[in-house]
């Protein structure tokens, strides 16, 4: 396993991340995920080839998910097979941004039903 650097640069980009998905869980893949994320993943970890610090392989996690990810990948590669590729990690698409969504499906996600995001449309 790579030596974790927390460096400047990456607790800029960690920031970064944590902000950009709403410091929400996009794992989601753990009993115990309360959705509330404080740690960031790496999609395509740094031993298999992604990016250490670009926002793009980057998600927001909770601390169970993270964990619970990083298990399946160990024990994937103890068996002789990247994770992403064993079926044993699903690989999620990062949900789309406010910005991206239908008012509909911006009120459905953040639970608010009138007025509109003060601003116009999207939320920014």
């Amino acid at each position: 396993m790579t030596k974790r650097t927390y460096d400047a640069a990456w607790r800029k980009v960690r920031l970064l991340v944590l902000e950009r998905d709403g410091h929400r869980c996009q794992l989601r893949c753990s009993p115990k995920c309360k959705g509330v994320a404080n740690e960031v993943d790496h999609r395509v970890s740094v031993s298999d080839g992604g990016a250490r610090l670009n926002p793009t392989n980057l998600t927001a996690a909770c601390k169970s998910c993270n964990i619970s990810k990083r298990n399946r990948e160990v024990a994937a590669r103890a068996r002789g097979v990247r994770a992403d590729q064993a079926g044993k990690t699903p690989v999620r698409r990062a949900p789309k941004s406010h910005a991206e969504m239908t008012q509909a499906e911006y009120l459905a996600d953040t639970g608010f039903d009138w007025p509109a995001p003060s601003g116009g449309w999207p939320p920014s």
